[in-house]
């Protein structure tokens, strides 16, 4: 995952993505990444949203079927850590 540099530290970038992702604001998730970022969900048969997203487009299409296969009830992250680059996220 490649993250667009921002005057944001990394775990304000996180709950910003993860905010978007709740409010459904694709845009706003996609202003965080690359235009070039690779979104990679390893593969499981049952699940049909696995495979690899190029792009902005390929982000879409993927958030597109998580939508359409997942009803989510709740999206409530509960902690963000952090270390450096890595970012833990639990809820």
């Amino acid at each position: 995952m490649i993250l667009i540099k921002h005057n944001m530290d990394n775990i304000q970038i996180v709950q910003d993505v993860y905010k978007n992702f709740g409010q459904r604001n694709v845009p706003g998730v996609l202003a965080h990444f690359d235009k070039n970022v690779v979104w990679i969900r390893p593969d499981a048969p049952e699940i049909p949203f696995c495979g690899t997203y190029n792009g902005h487009e390929g982000m879409i299409k993927f958030l597109t079927l998580v939508s359409q296969t997942i009803k989510m009830i709740s999206f409530v992250p509960r902690q963000f850590l952090g270390n450096g680059d890595t970012v833990v996220v639990m809820g």
